[in-house]
């Protein structure tokens, strides 16, 4: 199982390729990983409660489906 930082990189990847390099810049690339001491979550920290709303309400499903793809075993 990927560590948050390479598994986040590869997740983010993916999601610039589906979402396009602007949603990507303007959604995605705000998002960091959080150590968590659960080694089969990733962990998502936002700048602020109203872009992690935005991002929970537009693009989890998004986030979700790439974690399943890049990094299998991961939690969202």
């Amino acid at each position: 199982m990927l560590a948050p930082e390479p598994a986040w990189k590869k997740v983010s990847d993916r999601l610039r390729e589906a979402l396009g390099a602007d949603t990507h810049s303007r959604w995605i690339a705000v998002l960091a990983p959080v150590s968590t001491p659960e080694p089969d979550s990733l962990v998502l920290a936002a700048q602020d409660e109203w872009t992690k709303f935005w991002i929970e309400e537009n693009f989890l499903p998004f986030i979700r489906d790439a974690v399943a793809l890049e990094a299998p075993g991961l939690a969202v």
